[in-house]
């Protein structure tokens, strides 16, 4: 079991959905308490992005960068 980060409940009220730790987003069932699906937790789009020797860019470009996975050197 693995601690739950984020939740959201749909517009209907039916369907909530966590995402965990361990990387999993699930959907529950509000209704039943059921795990209706579980799948992977979508990789930032720049995973593993290795930018050496990047010039001209600012904090803030950098920082951003970071923030959507790549490693900025």
């Amino acid at each position: 079991m693995s601690t739950c980060c984020n939740s959201r409940i749909s517009r209907d009220g039916h369907e909530a959905s966590s995402g965990s730790e361990d990387g999993s987003v699930r959907v529950w069932s509000v209704d039943t308490g059921h795990n209706l699906r579980s799948m992977p937790m979508p990789r930032p789009p720049y995973d593993g992005l290795k930018l050496q020797g990047a010039r001209g860019l600012t904090a803030a470009e950098r920082q951003g960068l970071g923030a959507l996975g790549a490693e900025v050197g």
